[in-house]
Order: C-alpha cells, then sequence, then structure tokens
C-alpha cells in the first residue's frame, strides 16, 4: 500500500531479500529512503528549480515501494556492462536511469549525483 509522502508518515520499508539479487537490506532502504525524502521534499514544494524558485506542492505524490523484480533485471542487465538503457519490453511500464561509478564510495556518491541530474 502506498502513502501520500509527509513528513510525519513511516515510509515502507525494502524487504529483507530479493532472490537472486546482491543489495543487502541496508542498501535497499538507503537507496529507497533517498528517494522517498526528496520526493516528500519536491511534494512539500521544498525544492528549487534551476532558477531557484520553489517548485509547486503535490497533490497526490506518493511513496515508492521495493520491487525485487525490479532491482533483478536492473542487476542483471548493468552485470552485462552496456552502458544503455535496456530495451522498454524488459521492464514494463518502469523507467530507468543510468550512472557510471568507478570507487569504493558509490553508493554515497550515486545519490548526490543524481540528485544533481534535476
Amino acid at each position: 500500500m502506498y502513502t501520500f509522502l509527509d513528513d510525519k508518515i513511516a515510509w515502507p520499508e525494502a524487504p529483507e531479500k530479493c532472490l537472486g539479487t546482491r543489495l543487502s537490506k541496508q542498501e535497499r532502504n538507503r537507496i529507497l529512503n533517498f528517494h522517498n525524502q526528496k520526493r516528500s521534499e519536491l511534494a512539500r514544494g521544498l525544492i528549487p528549480n534551476k532558477s531557484g524558485r520553489k517548485m509547486p506542492k503535490s497533490k497526490n505524490m506518493r511513496s515508492l515501494k521495493w520491487d525485487c523484480d525490479l532491482e533483478l533485471l536492473a542487476q542483471e542487465w548493468s552485470e552485462d556492462c552496456f552502458y544503455k538503457n535496456s530495451p522498454k519490453s524488459l521492464r514494463e511500464n518502469a523507467g530507468e536511469n543510468i550512472l557510471m561509478i568507478a570507487n569504493s564510495n558509490a553508493m554515497n556518491q550515486s545519490k548526490f549525483e543524481f540528485y544533481q541530474l534535476f
């Protein structure tokens, strides 16, 4: 079940395990919480656009929940080292962003760089 993004609502947790994948529950929750935090800030009108003015508040932005099937698809695609988006036929109705980082601090660096894209 989705909940509206708000500071006072507990966001959904990622599952303990996703079969065939490598991320830990802690890593999943870091990714999920980062995205839900940014979506919450955007929904409340706290995020500035490129000109510095605040973006409008959302009326119905909902929190994200983890999808183990999407995690597995992303992992399988990335392990083949294609630096391009996967075919849409592999990820029905799912968007995809790609970012390549090669260092030991990739998790922290990737969320910063992802956020800077917007």
